[in-house]
C-alpha cells in the first residue's frame, strides 16, 4: 500500500522515517520540514513523493515546521491517506488539487507583492441585507486609498460544510481545543427591527426557537456531529469555547450570558452551570446585560469577559464564578471625536494571553481597541480605511501572532466585504480574504469569526451557513489531531 503526497512548488523538503520498534501495531512516522529560510533547490511544479510500507498508511503522520530565520516559528501535523483513498477522499482530493494548481516559482520571503482580485462577480445577486441590531450609529467613511504590499492570505474550503447542513441565521462560530467547530444558529428565527421595543425587551418571549440552534460540526468532513439548544433559546449571538471544553453563549433577547459544560452538552441538559443576566431584563448594573454579544475566556486564571453589547457601551471582567471584577470602557481622550471616546457595539472579544491583551472589534466605530487584561488599562487602537468603517469580529491566532478579522457591509460600494489578517504588534494587515472570485456563493453579512491552529471559520449572518478558510502556509485544514498522534 502507498500514499502520495503532493509538494509544494514553493518548498525544499527533507524527509526521514522512524520505524516502530518490534511489536508495534502501528505506523512509522514521517516527518517533512517546509523550510521557509532559503529558496534554492525547488522541487518541481506538482512533484509526488510515494511513501509506503506493510502498515496502515492511513494513520501515518506528517508535522510541518514552518521557518522564519534560524527559528521555527510553528509545527503542525497533518494526516496522510492511502492512495487507494485519494480520489474518494475529499480531503486528500482538495489538497492534491491546491497544489497542482500553484505557479511553479514563489519569492523568497514571506512575501510584499500585492495580489489582490477581483472577489465580486460583476453580475452577482446580492440576496437582501439581515437586519443585525443598530445601525443608527453608522458613518461615512472615505474611499480606502490602495494598500501597498498586501497579499493574499487565505484559501477558502469550497466544499465545507456538506450540502446536507441546513442553517438559519448564523450568529456565531467556535473551535475547540481539539478542533471541532460549532456553530449558533437561529433556526427558523430572523433578526427583525420590530422584535425589540425602545426599552430594549424582546416582544416574542411567549415561544423559544424550537429547532437546535448549537451545531457541533467535524472539521475535516462538514458533517454534523450533534446538535442541542432546542426549546431554549430566543435571539442566539455569540458562542465562545474554552481550554475546559466549555461552551460559553450569549443571547441578545434574553439579555444572558450561559456556560455549558462538556456533560450537559452531550445530554442536554435544560440548565447551565452558570447563567449570568435576567431573564429578558436588559439593564446597566453588574446583574444585568443589554443584548450582550460575546464572551473571552482566559485559560489562565478562568476569568471571563463579557462585550455588553448592543445597548451598553462596555466590557465587563468577572471571576469564573461570575463575580464581579472590573467595567472596561473606550478611551476618553479629549483629542478624539465625541462618539470615539465610547464604544458603539462592542461586538467581538479575542485574547492574547501572552501579551496579556483583551482586543475588542468596536463594530460602528471600526476599529479595534486592545487593553490589558490584567488591568484593563488601554494600549492600542488597530484601524484602517480598508475596514470600510465597520468591523464586525476578530479572532487571535497565537502562533502566528496574528488577528484575523471581519469588516460588514456599509452604504458605500467601494467597500468590499472580506477579511483581515493582521499582525496584532504591527497593527498591519498583512493579508486580505475572502471568497473566490467568480464562485457563486460571497460574502453577505460576516458576523463571527474562529480559529483553530491557522484554520479560520467564518460565520456569515446573511449566507446562513459558516465559511471555513486556510492557510496555504499551514495547510491547517488537514491538521492530524494531536490526541491521534501514533508512533
Amino acid at each position: 500500500m502507498h500514499c502520495s503526497i503532493v509538494i509544494p512548488s514553493s518548498a525544499t523538503v527533507k524527509l526521514k522515517s522512524r520505524s516502530c520498534i518490534d511489536g508495534c501495531l502501528g505506523p512509522s512516522v514521517v516527518i517533512y520540514k517546509w523550510k521557509r529560510d532559503r529558496c534554492p533547490n525547488y522541487p518541481s511544479k506538482g512533484e509526488i513523493i510515494t511513501i509506503g510500507g506493510p502498515l496502515l498508511i492511513h494513520e501515518l503522520v506528517l508535522e510541518v515546521q514552518h521557518k522564519k530565520g534560524l527559528d521555527v516559528s510553528s509545527g503542525l501535523t497533518l494526516k496522510v491517506l492511502p492512495e487507494s483513498y485519494v480520489r474518494s477522499d475529499k480531503t486528500v482530493e482538495k489538497l492534491i488539487a491546491y497544489y497542482q494548481s500553484k505557479p511553479g516559482y514563489e519569492p523568497c520571503g514571506d512575501g510584499s507583492i500585492k495580489m489582490m482580485a477581483d472577489t465580486e462577480p460583476k453580475n452577482a445577486i446580492t440576496p437582501e441585507e439581515a437586519y443585525q441590531g443598530d445601525y443608527r450609529y453608522a458613518r461615512a467613511f472615505p474611499a480606502p486609498a490602495e494598500s501597498p504590499f498586501v497579499t493574499n492570505g487565505l484559501e477558502a474550503e469550497e466544499w465545507w460544510p456538506r450540502e446536507n447542513v441546513h442553517m438559519g441565521q448564523v450568529a456565531g462560530v467556535a473551535a475547540d481545543q481539539y478542533g471541532l467547530v460549532y456553530a449558533f444558529q437561529r433556526g427558523e428565527r430572523r433578526w427583525l427591527p420590530s422584535d425589540f421595543g425602545s426599552d430594549h425587551i424582546f416582544k416574542k418571549r411567549n415561544r423559544a426557537i424550537q429547532s437546535d440552534v448549537v451545531l457541533m460540526m467535524d472539521p475535516d468532513s462538514g458533517y454534523v456531529l450533534h446538535s442541542w439548544g432546542a426549546g431554549r433559546f430566543y435571539m442566539p449571538h455569540g458562542i465562545t469555547t474554552d481550554h475546559e471544553g466549555n461552551i460559553w453563549l450569549t443571547d441578545v433577547a434574553l439579555h444572558q450570558v450561559f456556560k455549558f459544560t462538556p456533560d450537559e452538552m452531550k445530554h442536554n441538559k435544560i440548565k447551565p452551570s452558570l447563567i449570568l443576566g435576567e431573564r429578558f431584563q436588559p439593564g446597566s448594573d453588574w446583574k444585568h446585560f443589554c443584548q450582550p454579544t460575546d464572551v473571552a475566556v482566559d485559560s489562565n486564571t478562568g476569568n471571563f469577559f463579557v462585550a455588553d453589547g448592543y445597548c451598553n457601551s462596555r466590557i465587563l471582567k468577572f471571576a469564573p464564578n461570575g463575580s464581579a471584577l472590573m467595567e472596561i470602557t473606550a478611551p476618553s481622550n479629549p483629542d478624539l471625536p465625541a462618539d470615539l471616546r465610547t464604544f458603539i457595539i462592542p461586538h467581538s472579544l479575542a485574547l492574547a494571553e501572552k501579551q496579556q491583551l483583551l482586543c475588542v472589534a468596536d463594530r460602528e466605530n471600526g476599529r479595534i481597541l486592545c487593553f490589558n487584561s490584567t488591568t484593563g488599562e488601554y494600549d492600542r487602537q488597530i484601524t484602517s480605511e480598508d475596514f470600510g468603517g465597520r468591523v464586525f469580529a476578530i479572532a487571535y491566532n497565537n502562533e502566528e501572532d496574528v488577528l484575523y478579522a471581519v469588516n460588514g457591509p456599509t452604504n458605500e460600494e467601494y467597500y468590499r466585504i472580506k477579511g483581515f489578517t493582521i499582525g496584532l504588534d504591527s497593527g498591519r494587515i498583512l493579508s486580505e480574504w475572502t471568497r473566490p472570485a467568480g464562485s457563486q456563493e460571497q460574502f453577505i453579512e460576516p458576523h463571527d469569526i474562529a480559529v483553530y491552529s491557522g484554520t479560520v471559520y467564518v460565520a456569515d449572518v446573511g449566507a446562513n451557513r459558516v465559511w471555513k478558510f486556510w492557510d496555504e502556509a499551514t495547510l491547517s485544514n488537514e491538521l492530524w489531531k494531536n490526541q491521534l498522534w501514533k508512533y
